[in-house]
Formats: structure tokens, C-alpha cells, sequence
């Protein structure tokens, strides 16, 4: 048993031996063992060895072996891949170039979209290689040059996607591709990622196959899914070498350098955030949007500053148009994203003061024409110096002599002996503080980012709208603590710290010394508070709004300073904050200009002949920046006088000089200083100077409004009683011969008066609201910034004794602060219950007069009726004589007639019975008639109704005749519809209120019918009646559901 198995399975393995030996010798070559294997006894017809045969053939393919090519195909190998595994004989000769191979398979008719599994057809592979007689050879023989591989890349796509093709290109690669284009081949086509062949040569740097596509009309601005051009792409390329030259060849061919992909991405910001200076200076030369901000609104000047590549923002900072303010989404600006990589080289190139050259020239002129007021505090008992300075030399001056700036942000960079400075900006200008907030942070050192980004995060409580007047600050008070450490992120920052670094607690040597109470935090405050302008100052502000908001027209230079401040920044971002008035401050999304003339002051000061003024509500913008100095911002009048009483700023000065008051010996006394005269702004005026008494003013219009409503009310007693007088119709006849009757009833029903008085009190008292508002919010911030005072000294690590007395002192100066805003609302509430009295007076007087004139309606109405009546009566009188008369006057005149028969003479009592007797019967008559009218109307239509429903109903009958016993009778429904017809009308009156004479109409009308139809019903059979009167409950079922 044994042997013949044994026989069995070496037949079985002989053909699988065989089958490996042929596919190993065409792998091979071996040209005398492949004969020697095909020349075995068994034919080669089985599927099996047609297999065989078929990958003996694609491994020959792909040598340049034509003899086992040709031998293979004479015993029949297959030229097609019959299997996923297996790749066409004639795609791995095309693969491997070998072109007598293929035109010998050519010549066997292979598929020539054979594909692999990558979707390639043999024309792929070869254009791949660049084998430019392969490529030929295929398109003649018609191979598709649109093909598609599962990526949906053509073969010149394929080409193009290749990063190999660049180390072939001299070696048939170019003129491959040259073929392919000659062809027809698509130089538009694109692949799944929207990728054409230029954008693939641009990804790869190609720069030669790149420049073959543009001279062959490739269009240089497509792109891919993402929006990217193959300037965006180039950009990102690997290929160093050949970057730059395929960048320059794009922008010859009207490359858009300016492109924007999704997210915003330009070609310059790809180039900045890899740090690719020459592609940076390129991109720059051609024009590219230096400012261009991304979704996240970070520019190429933020990505390099972010990254450190300083080059790349020296090159950038070459260009005059670059803005260093622009911030991104996080409230970054570049030189802040170079601070928080701890790149502090870059935030000195980028600080504006190294930057003042890139400011625009009107905000320039603006710096420059504005002057900022520093006062310096001595401890010693000196008396402080006060100094004025542009805002340009405060923010941006620099003395390039001792390389430092000209005005130092605090004390310990200045070189003088000062313990506590107050720097004060002449308007509310974020533009501005934020300058000077990052001078002095790099002043500092750099210690505490934190800190620094507090700061500025307060200014999210900018409250912005579409009118200028909309932008302002919502009150605030915030205490930023100060850090436990100030040591940076930089490891480097220790060994070689910036040249401006101050000392570890951040205060100057002479105030650590001598101890003043406090620590280094930081408070914020932002506050409103009132003060004033002229009506010739407002309206030259509000025209210098309008023109800049409404054209482009540039402000000469011989326009006043705050001209130049408004034509700079009101249409920047952040934009400055105009000042507002009373109506502006409360309806801050509507235009005022009506209602700001209208204002209690403005009348006040026209009626009374002194200049016009109107309230202004300003802003207080407060920073404790330590213990060393402290910021202000308030804006000033519109051209500012010498000598204004009201001046905050000189008032704060001259008190700071007082010697009724204590001195100022921190920067703790300086802030309650200023913020009690910027609340109690007109408690600091000359007690003799009634011009600016602006409450007294509300008070002498409440006054003013109380002593007219008197004298309405006496007026209106007055006519009234005159009314009195002339409804006694004893006195009446005198009183309208003494006066004009129209005349007399004119205070009863004229109410101009009090209209307009009602108008001006709901202005005052409109006004006093938004005075309560504005001293509510002044509470309301000064009792959270009084918190923050004693937080900060409480918290210092002072000895608690010294602690105690300066808390307890701020304590009570900022009480008594409070009180007096206190007092101020109680006066103000007083004002504003009286005109609240004012305005239900005058609304009472309003009511009195209405319902006098309805009394006097109701009392003329009545006269009227009775006069009426009278003459009605008399009427009737006339119209009775009238009827008596007149038959008896037709009787004489007929009796008067000459005629033949009176012949014989008529007798007096003959004539007398006849005219006396019959003309008043006549009359009598008539005169019943007249009376009865009615009566006899609705007799006549009662009767016309039932003559015309009984003939009807007699008409029905007599068509409907016959014996009721040959067949049943039908009723007659006419008479029910008219009958539910005139019930329904009857209801229909009722329901309208209609006229009585209306329903007695329709009463005898429905009476008349209903008669009818009972007649009607008697005649009738009892089969009828019956019917009938089932239709009729019926009917009145219908109704009721209805």
C-alpha cells in the first residue's frame, strides 16, 4: 500500500515544481533552464501551468530579456494580470522601461489600462520614471492620458506629486513631461486634495517643472481644498535649494502675494511663523499684506515674535506701514507674544518706544500738540514739582544721547531722589494708557506678566457702540495683588538680567526706607463724574465729530489740539472717548444733539443772560501702580480757558498746596484726593459765583415752575368763577355786554400753559434721574475702591500700629467722601419729589379743566334742548293754526266763486255751518294724522305684509290641488321660511339694539304672518300639520345649535 501512494503524491508535486522552476528561471533569465523546463513531457494546458506561464511572463517583463519574453508567449502565456496580486506583463515592463518588451507585448493586444492596486495604468509608471519611449510608445497605441488613480491623479499629476522626479529630470523626466502636455495632457487637472500639477510642483519646490506649467498657461492663482495657492505651498517646501527661485518665478507670473487660505493665512504669514527671512523679504518686496490678521487675529509680525526669529521681525519692522498695537484674539500684541516665550531681546525691537517712527503722523501731531502734566512728591517736606511734558515725550521720546528715555515710568530709572510720582494724560485715551502700561513694564524688567496682562484685562469693561459717544467705561474698581515672586520664566533672566531691571520688591530705595505703609499691588478704578462745557465748546466738538466720522477730510494743522485728538484716534481701535453730555451719558445708542439744548442748565443760563452751558458727564480713569506712582486720565473743557473755576486738574494741584490741609504723603492720599474732587466737582466752586451754582440752577427752575402752576390755578379760579357768573342768566345779558363771551371760556380751554409746563418738569425731572445715576455709580465705585485701599495696606507686612492709623485715616476721609455724595442724592431726591408734586398738580389742574369744560358741554347741552323744545312748541303752535285755517280758507274761496247756482244767494248760516263745520273737521283730521303717524305707518306695512303672504299662500294651494286621500299632501314650506325669515330678523334687531320704532315693525310683521299661516294650517290635513311642525321644531333646533 505503501508504494503506490507514495507514486502518487510525487505526481502530484511534479507540476508545483515545475510551475516554480519556470517562474524562477524567467525571474532569473536563465534562458537554457527555462527551455529545459518547458520542454518536460507534460503539455502546458492545464490552468494551472496557464498560470504559471502568465507570472513567468511578468517576472520577464521587467528584465530586459526579450528571448524569454517571446519564448513564453509561444506557449501561450497569458499578457493580463487575472488576480489582485499580480501586476500586467506589459505595466512591469513599462515599469522598468524596457522597451522592446513591451513592443513585443504591444503586439498581443495587452489592456493598456491595466492598473495595480493604486488605480495606476502602465502610462503612470512611466511617465513616473520619465522613460520618454515607453510614454511614447503607449500613446500611440492609445493609452488614456486622462486616466485616474485612486487618488484621482492624472499621469502628469502623478508626475508632478513624484518628489523622485527632480534627481531624473535631466535625464528624461523634462521631456516626459513635455510629451504628456503635447498630448493633451490637463496641466488644470486635480487630484482629491484640489491639488493641480503646479501646486504639487510647488509643494516639492520643483522649480523647473514648475516653470514648463506656467509657460503652458497653468493657472498661478488655483487652489487646493484648503484655499492654499502654490505661493502658500512653496512657502512650506522641504527644498531649500530651490525655494527662493521658485517663489520669485510664481511672482513673475502675477502670483497674488496677498492670497488668503482658510483661517486667513497668507504666504507671509507661512514664511514668518517658519522663520524664513529671505522668503519674508521676498514676500515683502512684492507687496504682501504686512498687517494681515488670521482668524485667531495674530499677524506674521505676532508668529515671529511668538517663535523669536528676530531676523524675520527686523525685516518685517523695515516696512513704515506695520502696526505693533494689532492684537489677536487673547489681547496679545507681538511684542507681548515675545514676552511670554521668553524671547527679551525681541520685546526691546519691539517696544513702541523703538517703534515711534511706525506711529501714523496725525497721532503724532496729536502726542505732540497735547501736554501731559507729571508732579513729583518729596517726603522730605519739599514742595512738589510739577512739570509739563508733550504726550509724545512722555510715551515715545527717547534721549539717544544717554540711550534711555526721556521721562522714566517710575522713579527708579529717573535718577532722582522723588518717593512718588503722578503722571496725568489729558484725555480718556486707551491708545495711550496702554503705551505707557507696557513702557513701564519693560522699564521694569519684564518682572510680572501677570500682573502687566491684569492690567490691561481691565479694559474689557469698555462698553462700545456705533455712535462715538457710545464708547466709554463701565464704572470699576479692581485691586490687582502683587505677586509672591517676580523671578522670570527664563532661566537665562538670572544670570544676565536687562539693564533696566529694578529692585525685587519693585519700589525706589528712598521709599523702602522710610517705610510708607503699603504693598506693590495695583488698583484700578474707572468712575463718571459731572462737569461742564459751554454750548459754544459742545457744538464745535460735536461738529468736529460729525466731520470726522462722516468724511475722510484731514484736520489742517491750525486746527486746535483736540481737533488733531480726534482726527487721530476717534476712528482707530480701541477708539478715544469724546466727552458726553448729561442726555449722551444715559441715551448713549440714539443721536441727542435736540435734547442737548434742552437741558435745565441751558435754559437756565439763556433765560437768565449768562453764557450757555450744559452738563457733561466725564470719566476718571485711576491707576495705583505701587507706591511709587499713579496714573490718571480725565479729558479737559474744549478749549480750555486760564482761568477756569472749575478746572480739575488745577484744582487738584492747588488743593495738593493747601495749608488748611494735610500734605500729601502717598500715593494712597493723592487717589482720594483726586477722586473726592472729581466727585464733589461743584462743591469746589467760589461760593460768589453764581454762573456755576448748577444745582441751585435745578433748584430755581423747580421754584420758577412752582409759582407759574400757582398762578395757572389762580386763573383757572378765576375763570371758572366768571363761568359761574355767566351761566345765571340774571347776570348773563350784563356779563356779555361787558366782555367777549369767547373770550371769557379761553383760560377754561386753552392748555398750552400747562402742556408746556408739564413738558419742562418731566425734563427736570428726566435730568435729576440721570444726576441720581451718576451718583449711584460714584457710591457704588468709591465703596469698593475704599475696600481695595485697606486690602492693599492691610496686606504689606507693615507693622500692625502704623497699618491701623493709615486705614483708619483713609477710612474716614473716604466716609466722608461717601457722605457728602450722600448729601448731594438727598438734595437731588428732595428736587425730584417736588417736581414729581409738579407734575400730578399740573395733571390734576389738566383734569379740573377738563371736567369743567364737560360740566359746561352738559350745561350748554341742556340749555340748548330746553331752547329747542320751546321753539319746537312754538313751531307746533303755528303748524295747528295753519291747519285750521287753511281748509276753512279753501272753503270761503270756493263759496267766493261766481257761479250760476249761488245764483239765488247763499244764507250766513249755511256758509258758517259749512266753513266752520267741515274746515275743522278736516282739521281735526289731519291733526289726529299728524299726531298718529306712526301708528298709521306701521298699520299700512302690517297690512301690505299679510295681503302679500296670504295670496302667496293661496297660489301654493291652488297648484297643489286634489284628493289629500289619492296621495299625501306637501306643506307649505314658503310660509314657515318667510315665518323663521321674520323671527330671525326680529332677533337680529334685538341683538343689534336696534330702534324701537325698528322692532314694533318687526313685531307686527311677525304678528301678520303668523296669523296668516295659522289660517293656513287649519285648512290643512292633520298628516300636514303634523309634518310641517316637525320641519319647524326642526328648524328652531338648527337655531339654537347656530
Amino acid at each position: 500500500m505503501a508504494g503506490p501512494a507514495s507514486r502518487s503524491s510525487t505526481t502530484s508535486t511534479q507540476p508545483a515544481q515545475r510551475h516554480l522552476d519556470l517562474i524562477a528561471a524567467s525571474a532569473r533569465g536563465n534562458e537554457d533552464k527555462l527551455r529545459s523546463v518547458l520542454r518536460e513531457g507534460v503539455p502546458w494546458d492545464s490552468s494551472k501551468d496557464h498560470a504559471a506561464l502568465r507570472r513567468a511572463l511578468q517576472k520577464a517583463s521587467a528584465r530586459d530579456n526579450l528571448t524569454i519574453v517571446r519564448l513564453l508567449l509561444e506557449y501561450g502565456a497569458d499578457v493580463e494580470a487575472r488576480s489582485d496580486d499580480e501586476l500586467p506583463a506589459l505595466f512591469r515592463a513599462a515599469q522598468g522601461g524596457q522597451t522592446a518588451v513591451m513592443w513585443e507585448l504591444l503586439a498581443h493586444d495587452p489592456d493598456l489600462e491595466g492598473r495595480n492596486r493604486d488605480g495606476q495604468t502602465p502610462l503612470f509608471v512611466a511617465s513616473a520614471k520619465g522613460f520618454k519611449e515607453a510614454v511614447e510608445m503607449l500613446l500611440q497605441k492609445g493609452a488614456r492620458i486622462d486616466a485616474k488613480d485612486r487618488d484621482g491623479r492624472t499621469p502628469l499629476l502623478a508626475v508632478a506629486a513624484d518628489r523622485s522626479t527632480m534627481s531624473i529630470w535631466t535625464s528624461g523626466a523634462q521631456e516626459t513631461v513635455q510629451l504628456l502636455i503635447y498630448n493633451g495632457a490637463d496641466v488644470e487637472a486635480r487630484d482629491s486634495i484640489g491639488r493641480t500639477p503646479l501646486l504639487w510642483a510647488a509643494t516639492n519646490g520643483h522649480y523647473d517643472l514648475a516653470k514648463i506649467l506656467l509657460d503652458n498657461g497653468a493657472d498661478v492663482s488655483a487652489t487646493n481644498n484648503r484655499g492654499r495657492t502654490a505661493l502658500h505651498l512653496v512657502v512650506g517646501s522641504s527644498d531649500e535649494t530651490h525655494r527662493q527661485a521658485t517663489m520669485k518665478l510664481l511672482l513673475e507670473h502675477q502670483a497674488d502675494p496677498r492670497a488668503i487660505s482658510d483661517g486667513g493665512w497668507t504666504p507671509l504669514h507661512n514664511a514668518a511663523q517658519r522663520g524664513l527671512t529671505s522668503a519674508v523679504q521676498l514676500l515683502l518686496s512684492a507687496d504682501s499684506h504686512v498687517n494681515a490678521t488670521l482668524s485667531n487675529g495674530m499677524t506674521p509680525l505676532h508668529w515671529a515674535a511668538f517663535n523669536g526669529f528676530e531676523d524675520v521681525v527686523e525685516a518685517i519692522l523695515t516696512r513704515d506701514d506695520v502696526d505693533l498695537g494689532i492684537k489677536d484674539g487673547f489681547g496679545r500684541a507681538p511684542w507681548l507674544c515675545a514676552a511670554e516665550k521668553g524671547h527679551y531681546d525681541l520685546m526691546d525691537v519691539l517696544s513702541p518706544v523703538r517703534n515711534c517712527n511706525k506711529i501714523p503722523q496725525p497721532m503724532q501731531d496729536a502726542c505732540k500738540a497735547l501736554e501731559a502734566t507729571i508732579v513729583e512728591f518729596k517726603q522730605s517736606g519739599e514742595k512738589q514739582r510739577v512739570f509739563k511734558h508733550s504726550v509724545y515725550d512722555l510715551l515715545y521720546g527717547w534721549d539717544h544721547k544717554n540711550d534711555r528715555p526721556k521721562i522714566p515710568a517710575y522713579t527708579a530709572n529717573g535718577g532722582l531722589s522723588t518717593d512718588f510720582r503722578w503722571i496725568h494724560l489729558p484725555a480718556n485715551n486707551i491708545n495711550w494708557i496702554e503705551t505707557f502700561l507696557t513702557k513701564w513694564f519693560m522699564e521694569s524688567g519684564y518682572q510680572d506678566l501677570e500682573t502687566y496682562k491684569a492690567l490691561t484685562k481691565c479694559f474689557e469693561q469698555e462698553h462700545r457702540g456705533a455712535l462715538p459717544h457710545a464708547n466709554f467705561m463701565r464704572p470699576f474698581c479692581h485691586r490687582i495683588p502683587h505677586a509672591s515672586s517676580h523671578l522670570p520664566d527664563d532661566p537665562n533672566m538670572l544670570i544676565s538680567p536687562p539693564p533696566l531691571a529694578r529692585s525685587s520688591s519693585g519700589l525706589s530705595e528712598r521709599s523702602v526706607n522710610m517705610g510708607v505703609p503699603g504693598g506693590d499691588g495695583k488698583v484700578v478704578l474707572f468712575m463718571p463724574y459731572l462737569h461742564y462745557e459751554t454750548d459754544d465748546g459742545r457744538q464745535k466738538m460735536m461738529d468736529a465729530v460729525k466731520m470726522i466720522t462722516t468724511t475722510d477730510q484731514t484736520i489742517s494743522a491750525s486746527n486746535s489740539p483736540n481737533q488733531k485728538l480726534l482726527q487721530a484716534y476717534l476712528r482707530e481701535k480701541p477708539p478715544i472717548h469724546p466727552r458726553r453730555t448729561l442726555d449722551q451719558f444715559f441715551y448713549h445708542g440714539i443721536d441727542t444733539s435736540v435734547r442737548d439744548r434742552d437741558q435745565v442748565v441751558y435754559r437756565y443760563c439763556e433765560k437768565h443772560g449768562h453764557e450757555r452751558k450744559i452738563f457733561m458727564v466725564d470719566q476718571l480713569w485711576l491707576w495705583i501702580i505701587g507706591k511709587d506712582l499713579i496714573v490718571s486720565c480725565f479729558p479737559g473743557r474744549w478749549e480750555q480757558q486760564r482761568r477756569d473755576p472749575l478746572n480739575v486738574l488745577d484744582g487738584i494741584i492747588e488743593e495738593m498746596n493747601a495749608k488748611t490741609r494735610a500734605p500729601i504723603r502717598s500715593v494712597y492720599d493723592l487717589a482720594i484726593l483726586i477722586t473726592s474732587r472729581c466727585s464733589g466737582m461743584f462743591s469746589r466752586h467760589r461760593s460768589d459765583d453764581q454762573k456755576y451754582q448748577f444745582l441751585d440752577m435745578f433748584e430755581a427752575s423747580v421754584g420758577r415752575v412752582t409759582e407759574e402752576l400757582t398762578q395757572l390755578f389762580h386763573r383757572f379760579e378765576d375763570a371758572s368763577a366768571q363761568s359761574q357768573q355767566w351761566l345765571r342768566p340774571k347776570r348773563r345779558h350784563k356779563i356779555r355786554k361787558a366782555s367777549n363771551e369767547v373770550d371769557s371760556f379761553d383760560p377754561l380751554l386753552d392748555i398750552r400753559s400747562e402742556t408746556s409746563l408739564l413738558t419742562e418738569v418731566r425734563d427736570i425731572r428726566d435730568e435729576l434721574n440721570i444726576l441720581t445715576m451718576i451718583l449711584n455709580s460714584q457710591i457704588f465705585t468709591l465703596g469698593d475702591f475704599r475696600g481695595c485701599l485697606i486690602d492693599e495696606l492691610s496686606g504689606n507686612g507693615s507693622s500692625s500700629r502704623r497699618v491701623a492709623n493709615v486705614v483708619n485715616e483713609i477710612r474716614k476721609r473716604t466716609v466722608e467722601q461717601e457722605r457728602r455724595l450722600k448729601l448731594h442724592k438727598r438734595d437731588i431726591d428732595a428736587m425730584d419729589q417736588q417736581a414729581d408734586r409738579l407734575y400730578k398738580s399740573l395733571t390734576d389742574l389738566l383734569d379740573l379743566k377738563q371736567k369743567h369744560s364737560n360740566a359746561l358741554e352738559a350745561r350748554f347741552a341742556s340749555e340748548q334742548a330746553l331752547a329747542a323744545a320751546r321753539e319746537g312748541q312754538t313751531i307746533m303752535v303755528f303748524t295747528i293754526v295753519t291747519i285750521i285755517f287753511q281748509p276753512m280758507s279753501f272753503i270761503t274761496s270756493y263759496f267766493g266763486i261766481d257761479m250760476d247756482s249761488w245764483s239765488n244767494g247763499l244764507s250766513h248760516g249755511f256758509v258758517a255751518s259749512w266753513t266752520f263745520g267741515v274746515g275743522l273737521a278736516i282739521s281735526v283730521l289731519f291733526i289726529l294724522m299728524a299726531f298718529t303717524v306712526v301708528d298709521i305707518t306701521k298699520a299700512v306695512e302690517t297690512f301690505y305684509s299679510f295681503t302679500k303672504h296670504r295670496v302667496s299662500s293661496g297660489n301654493k294651494n291652488h297648484e297643489q290641488s286634489g284628493e289629500y286621500s289619492s296621495r299625501e299632501p306637501q306643506p307649505s314650506y314658503e310660509a314657515v321660511r318667510s315665518t323663521e325669515t321674520i323671527v330671525a330678523s326680529y332677533d337680529d334687531g334685538l341683538d343689534d339694539s336696534a330702534g324701537t320704532r325698528k322692532l314694533d315693525r318687526q313685531q307686527s310683521k311677525a304678528s301678520g304672518v303668523s296669523a296668516a299661516l295659522t289660517r293656513t294650517w287649519t285648512g290643512a290635513s292633520e298628516r300636514v300639520r303634523y309634518n310641517v311642525g316637525i320641519d319647524l321644531e326642526k328648524g328652531k333646533t338648527r337655531e339654537s345649535t347656530q
